[in-house]
């Protein structure tokens, strides 16, 4: 299950990292079950190669800002220090596994 991130700072989790990190901003809590659930698999896909965090309900108002949110579900893969992909909507473990691939394999210029 992904660790909950409360009052952090996305970048000082993502910036600097040696493997890319997967932030799930979620809304709702009825929202979030589903979504932790899809998050939950993701990262159970990719093991110790993906950091997976969800952002507490709590914390997205201050981070709407920051992070350029629209809505929720909003997921977001950091990787070497930069945002590299986001998907916004909800979307079921699959898609979300093709979305972290896909970021992946973006190149990194």
């Amino acid at each position: 299950m992904p660790d909950v991130l409360r009052g952090l700072d996305i970048g000082a989790r993502s910036l600097g990292q040696a493997t890319p990190v997967l932030v799930a901003c979620l809304g709702s809590k009825a929202q979030a079950k589903a979504q932790l659930d899809a998050v939950g698999d993701v990262a159970r896909r990719f093991g110790p190669s993906l950091q997976v965090y969800a952002v507490d309900e709590e914390e997205l108002p201050g981070m709407r800002g920051r992070l350029g949110l629209h809505g929720t579900p909003t997921f977001l893969l950091f990787w070497g220090g930069r945002e590299r992909d986001r998907f916004v909507g909800e979307a079921e473990s699959m898609a979300l596994e093709r979305f972290v691939r896909h970021a992946l394999g973006k190149d990194a210029s």
